[in-house]
C-alpha cells in the first residue's frame, strides 16, 4: 500500500511541475480473463494495470525518462488452494524506467534502469546476452514480446553514421547479495559494410558463477530482413572452455512488410531459435509452470534442438483494428502454443482488446492442453492519454 501511495505522490507532483519541455503519457489497462485451470475447472480472474511514464527533453543534448508501473489481479488458484478460498495478491508495484541520456561531442552516455537492444530479432535474439531472449517466457499477446529492463551505465562511441563502440555495465541483479563480484562488464562493435549490418560483442556476466558470453550477429535487407544472431555462454570455471557447445544457440529471422490499398498492411514474420547440441529427439520429457494471473512459464528440461515462432499481423491502418496470429512451436515433439491477438480503437487513445491463447500437445510434451494455463481467453480494454 505504501508503494502505491508514493506513485500516486509522484504522479501528482511531476503533473504539476512538468514544463512545455516535457511529455507525460498513462496506459490504463483492464482484463477479464477466462482460464483453463486444470481438466474440471476453469477460472475467471481480472487483472489491471496503470502505466505513467514522464520523458523530459529540456536540452537536445539531454534525455531523461521515468515511467511507473501498477499492476493487480483478482486471486488464483494455487495446487493447495481453490478458486474460492484462494489469498488475493498484493499489487505489484515496479520502477520500469529511470534514466538519463548524455550526448557530448565524442560519445554519449546513459545511466540508469533501461534497456540496450544487441543483437538481431524480435522473439528470439541468440544476440541478446545482456537480458537473453533465447527462451519460451514471452507474452505473446503483449505489444512488446520482451521488456525486462536492468540498471547499467553504457559509453557510446560513434566513429561514423553507422560505425560504433558501445560499452556497458551492469549492477548486481535485484535478488542477489549485491556483491560487486555478481556485476557484468562488456562492449560490442557495429559496422555496415555495404548492406550488410555486423555486430560482434562479449559479456562478462557475474551471475551464479561467473560467465563468459560473446556473441555475433548479421542482418540483411534484400527486399526483406533476413537476420541471424549466435552466442554462447561459457562458465568461468571452465578453463579449456569445453562446454561452449552445451549453450551454443542460434537465431535466426525473416520479415517482411507488404504495403496493401486503404492504407492496410500485412507483416509477416519467421524467427527459430536452435541449440545445436539440446535435445533433438521427441521423447524428452519437459515440465512447464503457468501462474494464470502473471502469465509467466517455467520450463524445467533438456533445452530443446529448436522452437519456431511465425508471426502475422494485419493492421487497417486509419481505420484503427488489427488482427494478428502468431505461434511458439516445438516441431520435435509437435506441440504448439498459439494466440490470437485484436485490437480496435474506437476513439483516440480508447481500445478494445481480445486476446486467445490455446496450447496443443501432451504431458511430457513442451506445451500442453491439459497444463494450467493451456487455454486463456481475455476480453478488456486500454486507455492511453
Amino acid at each position: 500500500m505504501k508503494k502505491i501511495i508514493i506513485l500516486i505522490f509522484l504522479f501528482l507532483f511531476f503533473s504539476n511541475t512538468i514544463s512545455a519541455e516535457s511529455e507525460t503519457a498513462v496506459n490504463l489497462e483492464i482484463f477479464n480473463n477466462l482460464i483453463r485451470y486444470d481438466s474440471n475447472e476453469w477460472l475467471y480472474l481480472y487483472s489491471g494495470s496503470a502505466g505513467l511514464s514522464m520523458t523530459a527533453e529540456g536540452n537536445r543534448n539531454v534525455k531523461g525518462e521515468i515511467a511507473f508501473s501498477l499492476k493487480d489481479f483478482s486471486p488464483a488458484a494455487s495446487e493447495n488452494e481453490n478458486a474460492q478460498t484462494a489469498s488475493k495478491p498484493e499489487p505489484d508495484f515496479q520502477i520500469d524506467k529511470l534514466y538519463i541520456k548524455v550526448r557530448f561531442p565524442f560519445f554519449r552516455l546513459t545511466s540508469g534502469k533501461t534497456r540496450l537492444s544487441w543483437g538481431e530479432g524480435n522473439a528470439f535474439n541468440a544476440g541478446d546476452v545482456l537480458f537473453g531472449s533465447d527462451d519460451i517466457n514471452i507474452d505473446m499477446t503483449s505489444e512488446v514480446l520482451r521488456n525486462q529492463n536492468k540498471w547499467l551505465t553504457s559509453m557510446f562511441l560513434p566513429f561514423s553514421d553507422f560505425v560504433f563502440l558501445e560499452t556497458v555495465i551492469l549492477a548486481p541483479p535485484d535478488e542477489g547479495t549485491k556483491n560487486i563480484k555478481e556485476s557484468s562488464a562488456g562492449a560490442r562493435f557495429y559496422a555496415t559494410p555495404g548492406k550488410w549490418k555486423t555486430e560482434a560483442g562479449y559479456l562478462y556476466s557475474g551471475d551464479d558463477i561467473g560467465k563468459h558470453k560473446p556473441y555475433i550477429s548479421l542482418k540483411v535487407n534484400v527486399e526483406v530482413d533476413i537476420y541471424f544472431s549466435s552466442s554462447a555462454s561459457i562458465p568461468e570455471n571452465d578453463k579449456k572452455f569445453s562446454a561452449w557447445n552445451e549453450s551454443w544457440k542460434i537465431s535466426t529471422g525473416i520479415f517482411y512488410m507488404i504495403n496493401l490499398p486503404s492504407d492496410h498492411s500485412l507483416t509477416l514474420r519467421l524467427e527459430s531459435i536452435i541449440a545445436p547440441y539440446g535435445s533433438w529427439n521427441d521423447n524428452n520429457s519437459f515440465r512447464t509452470i503457468s501462474d494464470p494471473a502473471g502469465g509467466t512459464i517455467i520450463t524445467e528440461g533438456d533445452i530443446p534442438g529448436i522452437i519456431i515462432y511465425p508471426e502475422i499481423i494485419w493492421n487497417t491502418g486509419n481505420s484503427g483494428f488489427s488482427l494478428g496470429l502468431s505461434s511458439l512451436i516445438s516441431p520435435l515433439d509437435n506441440s504448439y502454443r498459439t494466440a490470437v491477438f485484436s485490437n480496435w480503437e474506437v476513439y483516440q487513445g480508447f481500445s478494445f482488446i481480445g486476446t486467445a491463447v490455446l496450447e496443443t500437445g501432451e504431458t511430457k510434451d513442451l506445451f500442453g492442453f491439459y497444463r494450467a494455463g493451456g487455454v486463456i481467453v481475455s476480453l478488456g480494454a486500454r486507455y492511453k492519454f
